[in-house]
């Protein structure tokens, strides 16, 4: 019997000597998007002993309104094992047990270290995700020729190509004329028809969402994924609204105060980058109640002028203009509860630099008798800028709140998430594709802890009917392809069964996103050209919005086909510029399944489905895939150290885990196992799933010839320097061998369901995580017989 302790909030609880403690752990809660946790508890009691009244605060007494216990909240807890730290989370009290009104125990359950992703981000929207180092904000740039130009054309990238514009056009329709790319929309003509800078939107990288996010909700996120070259590559477009940035087109100064309710404004240092004010405290003294927006002063030289103000974003709570310097009289109150995040914007046809802005504000509390003024407004002066063209980066970002992005992110990548806890107590976020937390797991051999005297083997239900899918498919070329091809719709995946005998599930995966044709343009005599663009315009050729549009971009070297428009001086010709793309320079493609290329026509397969989810779905197809239920008495040499993605070895098997449930005074668990198949289904053709790149590396991968006739064993020399092995049987990937500690001589793979006539071969791979570079082809196939 093991000797089980619980601690709440560092103190240890009293525990009833013959309660059990049942842990469940579930691959499926690291698949579960909604939620970031590891694992719970059926719910046990707690005697109401004097040390448990003492911790729980006598909660049963609900007389006692101060400093009580508050059940709607979880506390910290942990468990020991044998005086060994088991794991570390949360424990819910769900209730006090009464006998004859006096407290007889305490009902509890224990949850791994969760995080509740809808609880955390709530109803926030992308265009909320302000402030601090890494907020939206801080990517607001000058709108310009010239700035857009030298981003167009990577000469001068904004913010180290987290902003990029790519040849996404917004209105014009482009074509290519056999020399140069023009556009005739509104009848342009001369310099007119070359792309300008007004024709183009800005677009953010994902990853710099990510780092606003995990900011703002203080989400240490590990970085492995994120850090990809192929994520690092993946943008959003800037569009809000159908056509032009309207608001860009403006002549803007955002002004913004800093938080007077935690730190004293300063003279002339009253500019910060989030504007937020977290008013809890009155910062002069006494029992205040709110402070009052008196007023706003501008003093400029005659120039015509707005003034907004807004209160945490939205429609301005104030506007009002004026020709030249002006006191405005807001009268906006503040209350002392509540954060405020206020800006002050003046907007202008023309572009001028104010020599002073100020605000007023008047302490304020309420005596019963209406409010009464404490003391004199104070004036805070603030630095200056320049009313000039600018791209208010998160009034910029699509509507789309920061969950469903996170939810789609997740979805379009099948990534999953676990917390790692660190020995000082740090927490991190592991966000990891499923196939690469698989392939990060560890083996544990335990076929002398399984009791076999009972068995249950049961059948996967497979699926019968995947489909993968973009919701968002309104621009114009789109809607023509997929009218042409109404059963293979553009970057989307369907397949099915082809016979209602099978029995099984429909999978469907759909991401609200928008998903776009990006067109080569070609002359009407069929030259081609070196341009790439898209164009977000309906079938009616009217400028359209759709969903948040998620897409590559790759720098293409036009030769003379592509001039720029400078408003007051000669076009420029471009030798370079952002061309955006469904398909990476890497072959990397967001489609689902396999599609041409727009720019060279040729098919692509790299597609998110073999990359994300193929070793997933194909595992379970199988005719021979099975779920297996064992009783088994772990030592705590694994319960301490498993995890989710490690495989069991029972015999000459290896299964995936699917679920533990483990009595922790008993050591008893139920587990519920897969068995491990190579991934030999796939409804889509298959080409290697990782890159391609040569390091000049030369060294050979020697095959062993495999035991026959039953049980098939592949053996391989080690390779020096090589990270990872990939196995292919008849040119299909099966499997990722990932040496671990000491460098052995040879490695095997024992796992291979095959039957005569198959060709077997490995490739070495040479890099760390992130760096996917140093693949060679394989050398060396053998085939059995």
């Amino acid at each position: 019997m093991q000797i089980v302790q619980l601690y709440v909030e560092g103190e240890r609880v009293d525990m009833f000597q013959d309660e059990s403690i049942n842990i469940s752990d579930s691959i499926a809660n690291v698949k579960d998007i909604s939620k970031i946790y590891t694992t719970y508890s059926r719910q046990f009691t707690l005697p109401a002993s004097k040390t448990n009244n003492k911790i729980f605060k006598h909660y049963y007494n609900y007389d006692i309104i101060e400093n009580d216990f508050d059940a709607r909240f979880r506390v910290n807890a942990y468990l020991n094992v044998n005086g060994i730290r088991y794991k570390d989370g949360k424990l819910r009290l769900n209730g006090v047990k009464l006998k004859d009104n006096q407290p007889d125990s305490y009902s509890v359950v224990f949850f791994g270290n969760t995080i509740t992703l809808k609880d955390k981000l709530g109803e926030d929207n992308l265009s909320d995700l302000v402030g601090g180092s890494y907020g939206l904000n801080n990517y607001n740039h000058t709108y310009d020729n010239s700035t857009v130009r030298d981003s167009f054309r990577n000469t001068s990238p904004l913010f180290s190509g987290d902003i990029k514009y790519s040849f996404i056009s917004h209105t014009r329709v482009f074509q290519y004329d056999g020399t140069d790319v023009i556009t005739s929309t509104g009848g342009a003509s001369g310099n007119d028809r070359y792309v300008t800078y007004t024709d183009l939107k800005p677009s953010i990288r994902l990853k710099a969402i990510i780092e606003a996010i995990a900011e703002k909700y203080s989400l240490d996120f590990s970085q492995y994924f994120w850090n990809t070259a192929y994520f690092k590559n993946l943008y959003m477009w800037l569009h809000k609204e159908a056509g032009g940035m309207t608001q860009a087109e403006q002549n803007r100064l955002t002004t913004y105060f800093n938080n007077f309710g935690e730190y004293p404004l300063v003279f002339n240092d009253q500019r910060t980058t989030d504007g937020l004010l977290l008013i809890n405290n009155p910062p002069f003294g006494g029992t205040r109640t709110r402070y009052l927006i008196q007023s706003f002063t501008v003093t400029t030289a005659p120039v015509s002028y707005t003034l907004e103000i807004r209160d945490n974003g939205g429609q301005p709570i104030f506007r009002g203009s004026a020709s030249a310097t002006s006191t405005f009289s807001v009268n906006y109150p503040i209350e002392i509860s509540g954060t405020h995040r206020l800006d002050f914007t003046l907007v202008s046809s023309s572009i001028f630099t104010p020599s002073a802005q100020a605000i007023t504000i008047q302490e304020q509390y309420d005596s019963g008798f209406g409010w009464t003024n404490s003391g004199s407004p104070i004036t805070y002066n603030c630095t200056s800028g320049t009313v000039t063209a600018t791209v208010i980066v998160p009034e910029q970002m699509p509507e789309m709140k920061v969950y469903d992005f996170v939810i789609n992110l997740f979805k379009m990548h099948l990534l999953t998430s676990s917390i790692t806890t660190e020995l000082n107590g740090d927490e991190t976020i592991e966000v990891l594709p499923l196939v690469d937390y698989y392939s990060t797991g560890a083996e544990h051999d335990i076929t002398r802890y399984v009791d076999v005297k009972e068995t249950n083997v049961e059948r996967l239900l497979p699926y019968k009917e995947i489909n993968f899918s973009y919701k968002g498919r309104k621009s114009a070329l789109i809607t023509a392809y997929d009218e042409a091809y109404p059963t293979n719709k553009f970057g989307d995946l369907n397949w099915n069964a082809g016979t209602e005998d099978m029995d099984g599930e429909k999978y469907s995966v759909e991401l609200n996103f928008e998903h776009a044709y990006f067109e080569r343009l070609i002359s009407s005599g069929g030259s081609i050209s070196d341009v790439q663009y898209g164009l977000f315009v309906n079938k009616d050729l009217e400028p359209i919005v759709g969903l948040p549009l998620i897409h590559c971009i790759i720098e293409r070297n036009p030769t003379g086909d592509l001039d720029w428009n400078n408003p007051s001086i000669a076009p420029t010709v471009l030798s370079a510029y952002n061309a955006p793309t469904n398909i990476d320079a890497n072959d990397r493609s967001i489609h689902w399944g396999a599609q041409l290329n727009e720019w060279d026509a040729t098919e692509e397969n790299n597609s998110l489905y073999n990359r994300f989810y193929s070793d997933y779905i194909s595992s379970i197809f199988q005719r021979s895939a099975r779920k297996l239920t064992y009783k088994a008495f772990l030592p705590l040499g694994v319960l301490l150290t498993y995890q989710l993605r490690d495989r069991f070895r029972i015999g000459k098997h290896t299964f995936k885990i699917d679920s533990i449930n483990t009595n922790l005074q008993t050591q008893e668990s139920t587990l519920v196992l897969y068995n491990e198949l190579p991934a030999q289904w796939n409804p889509t053709k298959r080409i290697n799933l990782v890159e391609t790149t040569n390091a000049g590396r030369t060294q050979n991968v020697r095959l062993g010839s495999p035991s026959l006739p039953a049980y098939r064993k592949l053996e391989w020399d080690s390779v020096d320097n090589a990270t990872e092995y990939f196995l292919y049987a008849n040119g299909e990937y099966i499997a990722k061998i990932v040496p671990s500690g000491v460098k052995l001589e040879s490695y095997e793979y024992t796992s291979l369901d095959l039957t005569v006539n198959n060709t077997l071969s490995v490739q070495a791979y040479f890099g760390t995580l992130g760096a996917f570079d140093g693949l060679v082809t394989p050398v060396v196939s053998i085939t059995t017989q």
